[in-house]
């Protein structure tokens, strides 16, 4: 997986290399803190038009990815995966 910072509204999108997305292989991510997981939500929405999966990074651990420390948005610690 390759990190790819945009400006989006100070949001990081993350590339996630998929067969089955709708835009070539690519699909948007935010990692985020209880606060601003409602912007995330909102933001995945106007990009997609379909509700994301939301996935409580405490509750879930990945072999293959490494959650940044922190959300998106603040230095809070990042709880939620969006995606």
């Amino acid at each position: 997986m390759r990190k790819v910072v945009l400006p989006v509204s100070g949001m990081v999108k993350y590339r996630v290399e998929t067969k089955n997305s709708r835009k070539k292989g690519d699909e948007l991510m935010y990692v985020v803190c209880k606060e601003h997981l409602e912007l995330a939500i909102d933001m995945f929405v106007d990009e997609y038009e379909e509700a994301p999966d939301v996935v409580d990074l405490k509750q879930v651990t990945f072999t293959a990815w490494e959650p940044p420390a922190h959300c998106d948005r603040c230095k809070a610690p990042g709880r939620y995966l969006v995606v």
